[in-house]
């Protein structure tokens, strides 16, 4: 498999999030009234803030994982949902729960900033504001217990599917 590199991703990144704030910006006030307009504005547009709170995530690990001078490589697709593979084999602890914790960070910027500055009344508003709580409750189950088995273990855990052997 080759890799895609990190400047493609961000770039890929970049203009998805762009896109969705700007769609948030021109159409959200639609999702305001009633109708098929209204329903589906706010689905697509509060996705749309879902996606940019989950890349967020992702590049707030990439950025903890660089900072701590980890090992890890770009996905390999532009059309994977991760787009870093991180290799816990040839990293250590500190290394890992650097990585890990910057992948919170911009989570919890994305709840402050949807239940402080979102417009209340609109569905688009809901839908990113369920949506971002549903990526806490991913973190907390999927995550969190990856970070405590780093804390109590020896062993790292094995996030690295896909890493070479």
């Amino acid at each position: 498999m080759h890799e895609v590199g990190f400047g493609k991703l961000g770039l890929r990144d970049a203009a998805l999030a762009a896109l969705a704030i700007l769609g948030w910006w021109l159409f959200s006030h639609y999702s305001a009234g009633v109708g098929p307009l209204a329903d589906f504005s706010g689905v697509v547009l509060g996705a749309g803030l879902v996606f940019c709170a989950h890349t967020a995530h992702e590049w707030g690990h990439i950025l903890g994982a660089w900072l701590g001078r980890s090992a890890m490589r770009s996905g390999s697709s532009l059309s994977s949902f991760s787009n870093f593979i991180y290799d816990s084999k040839k990293n250590n602890r500190g290394q890992f729960l650097l990585m890990s914790i910057m992948g919170f960070i911009p989570t919890g910027i994305a709840v402050w900033l949807y239940y402080t500055q979102l417009p209340v009344g609109e569905l688009a508003t809901d839908v990113a504001r369920g949506g971002v709580l549903i990526l806490v409750a991913l973190g907390v189950f999927l995550e969190l217990p990856l970070v405590i088995w780093a804390l109590v273990r020896k062993d790292l855990p094995p996030v690295d599917r896909g890493a070479p052997a």
